[in-house]
C-alpha cells in the first residue's frame, strides 16, 4: 500500500495555484453581483469580501478533497466550484442575518409572506 500524501505534503506552488483558483470563484461572484446591481458598499469592500469568502470555502473544499485522496485535477476543479458556490452561500447567509438584524432594530415581527389560507 503506497504511503498516503496529505495536503500538508504538497509544495507551496500547488497551494498557491489552489488559492488562485479559489479567488476566481470570488471574482465570478463579484462580477455577477456587479452585473445585477446588488453591490451595497464600496466596490473594494465588496470585492474583498467575495474573495475572502471564496478563499475560505474553496481552500477548505480542496483540503478535504486532497486529504481524501482525490486526484489533483479533480481537487482543483472542486476548489473552483466550492469557492464560487461558497461565496454565494455566504452572501445569502449574510443577507438573511442583516435582514433579521434590521427587523429587530426596527422592532418588527417576522411575518410569513405566504400565509396559509
Amino acid at each position: 500500500m503506497p504511503p498516503s500524501i496529505g495536503p500538508q505534503d504538497l509544495p507551496p506552488k500547488v497551494i498557491a495555484f489552489v488559492i488562485g483558483l479559489s479567488m476566481l470563484g470570488g471574482m465570478a461572484h463579484y462580477m455577477d453581483r456587479l452585473r445585477r446591481g446588488q453591490l451595497k458598499a464600496h466596490w473594494s469592500i465588496e470585492l474583498a469580501g467575495d474573495i475572502l469568502y471564496s478563499l475560505a470555502t474553496g481552500f477548505t473544499v480542496w483540503y478535504f478533497a486532497s486529504a481524501s485522496g482525490t486526484s489533483e485535477y479533480i481537487s482543483a476543479g472542486m476548489a473552483i466550484v466550492g469557492g464560487h458556490l461558497g461565496a454565494r452561500f455566504m452572501f445569502m447567509v449574510q443577507e438573511a442575518l442583516v435582514e433579521k438584524a434590521m427587523r429587530s432594530i426596527r422592532g418588527e415581527k417576522h411575518t410569513d409572506q405566504n400565509p396559509e389560507p
